[in-house]
């Protein structure tokens, strides 16, 4: 199951072993989507925290890549 949970922050809920996982993601230059982490569930809702670390963890990978140095570290097609 996915979500939108804010400002183009989205959740992953999947289980694992019985266990309840989160996993954010953002999705980035069209082409690409970017987890940013995870964590185990412990209540329904997503921590604003979390929401919070995931925002940061966005600011920060934007700030090191554009679309054009993203793909050529990846060794896609321009």
């Amino acid at each position: 199951m996915a979500d939108l949970l804010e400002d183009g922050i989205h959740e992953l809920r999947l289980k694992l072993s019985g266990n309840e996982v989160k996993i954010l993601y953002f999705f980035c230059f069209r082409r690409f989507i970017v987890l940013t982490h995870g964590f185990a569930k412990q209540v329904a809702r997503v921590p604003a925290a979390e929401i919070q670390h995931a925002k940061r963890s966005r600011t920060d990978f934007l700030a090191r890549y554009d679309e054009v140095t993203l793909m050529e570290e990846l060794d896609e097609d321009i």
